[in-house]
């Protein structure tokens, strides 16, 4: 596979850049020395964004790039259209985890503190038991959260006289048959979709 970029030297030659070679410097075969740039600047001289992290930014920076112009005959009818429907793929939800904790595992210590207390003490055991009857026992709460929150607006060619009548299924039937939006259920096989 041949580098992704490359620079153009003063002896008119254009020399391979690897990203790996981003912020160093290549030689070229006669014998310059060339600073190469960072991976954003040789991102932008290539005519990407800066940082594209996954598919959602190269959808979207495609989308750009074609003013979102994706077809010009609707999905649904086969007939020629401009109007868009405006869908939301949610490729990735965040999960909340609750687990909750309980302090049942330490009661038989406490019952045998309490009575220590009580046998020792008096007053530090009834203080003790009295404080424990005014606090508060319920188990306390550990949230763990997974994942991240993605999501991507699309327009889909469907003509507005369909727009309220097309299932999920049917959105994410069409959704898979437009070539730039079908590579994102190569990463995101489990996306859904809604309407915006």
């Amino acid at each position: 596979m041949s580098p992704p970029f490359s620079l153009s030297c003063e002896c008119g030659l254009d020399i391979p850049v690897a990203v790996g070679d981003a912020g160093g410097k290549k030689r070229c075969v006669c014998g310059r020395e060339l600073q190469v740039p960072r991976l954003s600047e040789l991102r932008k001289k290539a005519g990407r964004d800066p940082f594209e992290s996954g598919v959602l930014d190269t959808v979207r920076r495609e989308l750009r790039e074609l003013d979102d112009h994706v077809g010009d005959f609707c999905l649904h009818s086969g007939r020629p259209t401009q109007d868009r429907l405006w869908v939301e793929l949610i490729c990735e939800q965040k999960r909340v985890v609750e687990n909750r904790k309980s302090d049942r595992d330490w009661r038989p210590v406490k019952l045998l503190v309490t009575l220590f207390a009580l046998l020792t003490w008096p007053f530090v055991g009834i203080s003790y038991l009295l404080s424990r009857l005014w606090t508060d026992n319920s188990p306390i709460p550990d949230v763990q959260e997974f994942g991240h929150d993605r999501s991507i607006s699309l327009p889909l060619p469907v003509s507005s006289e369909f727009h309220q009548d097309l299932s999920r299924k049917k959105l994410l039937k069409y959704l898979k048959q437009v070539p730039l939006f079908s590579k994102i259920f190569d990463e995101y096989p489990d996306a859904i979709v809604r309407r915006r």
